[in-house]
């Protein structure tokens, strides 16, 4: 499945992230080389949920990469099957969007080899899917569905509808190697079946994007910025994504694809990409074929791309800092405590960050304009950002006076809460 951006970027978040990202911090997660196949079910990603085809086979896709883009090769395998493509596209589809979708399957032919029958068709009926208007697309075996009724469908580029369709056939290839079937997994999000999420996602996410860049489609260096943007949004480790769920602390897509890059960069590319999906076929549960696919445990794997991760591209708040966020509990705002001055990235290092956790609803789920009108900060012209999970933080001069202050909420629904806090605080968040 594939979804729009998550989380929704917001005008105040760029303006204190934009000098850190100017400031070039960061390296290029440069694609290695590509030669993948696999069988689907399906998957579920983000917001929405993407289920994967059956029967692959795998072509050879070989990335050179010194300078920070993409350039590949691309053979198809001689041993690739024929598979027939029906397409069932709504009338009223543009002959552009038509267009789009046509080279999205003949691109992913071409950089995976065919995976069996697979019917591709628009759907307007979205009754089953959650936050259906960040759905772009999904896939079971044999099938590919595209929403076209969507914001996020008639607001993407033509270039987005392409990496779409090729990210859901990529999940048709993931399913059709480790020999997974809707009944299989669909049905019952067996863990043991076809876990992590995050690579999953996360592995769709990125070689879609690479073989849009490889064929000259979109700027690698382009698509590695957004990503890593969205990544000081993520203040949760990796491993909080390992297994599907509807309101995940941070985003399977994103970290995924991160992750992917650094995982085929540093364990044996994506030929050992290929072989883990292999490997699922026969092993009892994923971190074995992990273990096989990449020659280290998931924990080793986990401890090293933390690390990379804090050097190449960390949150704004520091990763383990923030208690995982609670969607679904009773609505309330809590103070969680201050970071030391200097320590939120982005942030004027002379400044101290109050931070406050929201439980009971989605705060991403709002618009800016929605949280600015429903929050109550504690001065009129106290600024804000959302840095991740459910949480935002305000920051307050070091002189600022002292005394009690009070933050609080009021949603359309007429729920409101609200807590205070001291200036200058006594409780600190302890920063791994």
């Amino acid at each position: 499945m594939r979804t729009s951006a998550w989380p929704v970027l917001r005008a105040w978040f760029l303006t204190f992230t934009i000098a850190f990202l100017l400031s070039g911090c960061g390296e290029d997660v440069t694609p290695v080389s590509l030669s993948v196949a696999t069988q689907a079910s399906p998957v579920v990603s983000g917001t929405t949920t993407s289920s994967v085809p059956q029967a692959i086979t795998a072509s050879a896709v070989t990335t050179t990469a010194d300078t920070g883009s993409a350039v590949t090769s691309t053979t198809a395998n001689s041993a690739a099957t024929t598979g027939e493509i029906d397409y069932e596209l709504d009338p009223g589809l543009s002959s552009a969007e038509r267009a789009e979708i046509e080279q999205g399957i003949a691109l992913s032919q071409k950089a995976f080899g065919d995976v069996g029958h697979i019917k591709v068709s628009t759907s307007k009926a979205l009754s089953v899917i959650k936050q259906e208007d960040n759905l772009l697309g999904s896939a079971t075996p044999g099938e590919i569905v595209l929403y076209i009724s969507t914001e996020s469908w008639k607001e993407a580029t033509s270039v987005e509808h392409i990496v779409t369709v090729i990210h859901e056939y990529y999940h048709n290839f993931q399913f059709y190697l480790s020999g997974k079937s809707w009944q299989t997994y669909g049905m019952t999000r067996d863990s043991s079946v076809m876990d992590p999420w995050w690579m999953v996602e996360g592995s769709a996410e990125y070689i879609s994007n690479l073989v849009a860049s490889d064929n000259k489609l979109l700027k690698w260096s382009n698509v590695l910025h957004e990503k890593k943007v969205n990544a000081y949004l993520s203040p949760y480790p990796l491993s909080t994504i390992e297994k599907y769920s509807d309101n995940p602390p941070i985003d399977p897509y994103f970290m995924g694809f991160l992750a992917t890059g650094y995982l085929t960069k540093e364990y044996g590319g994506t030929e050992a990409l290929k072989n883990y999906w292999k490997a699922l076929s026969t092993a009892s549960n994923w971190e074995d074929a992990f273990k096989s696919a990449f020659g280290a445990t998931k924990q080793v794997f986990y401890t090293n791309f933390e690390n990379y991760r804090l050097k190449e591209y960390p949150s704004t708040v520091p990763v383990g800092s923030l208690p995982l966020p609670d969607f679904k509990g009773l609505f309330k705002v809590k103070f969680l405590g201050n970071l030391s001055a200097g320590t939120a990235r982005g942030i004027e290092p002379e400044l101290v960050p109050y931070v406050f956790s929201f439980s009971g609803f989605v705060l991403d789920d709002m618009s800016t304009r929605e949280i600015e009108a429903a929050l109550q900060l504690p001065e009129k012209d106290d600024v804000w950002y959302f840095v991740g999970g459910n949480s935002i933080m305000v920051c307050f001069d070091p002189n600022h006076p002292k005394g009690q202050y009070k933050l609080g909420i009021k949603l359309k629904d007429g729920r409101n809460a609200s807590v205070s806090f001291q200036i200058p605080s006594t409780v600190h968040l302890i920063t791994p």
